[in-house]
């Protein structure tokens, strides 16, 4: 149930986020959720190429080095 409810969320996202044309700087959107579950969603809309690695770790971890 869970596992439908958060794939048709991603979706709709995506969709919002593709939809967007133009736009001259980043659009977030939150979904709060049952059980405290926060979702969050940005688009990255730089008009320069991001020379960069972008990393997202599960809550608890932690980055060595």
């Amino acid at each position: 149930m869970h596992a439908r409810i958060f794939s048709n969320l991603t979706l709709c996202l995506g969709l919002v986020v593709a939809s967007v044309s133009n736009a001259d700087a980043c659009t977030r959107v939150v979904y709060l959720g049952p059980e405290e579950r926060i979702l969050t969603g940005r688009t990255m809309d730089w008009k320069l190429p991001i020379i960069s690695n972008l990393w997202s770790f599960p809550r608890g971890i932690k980055r060595n080095g």
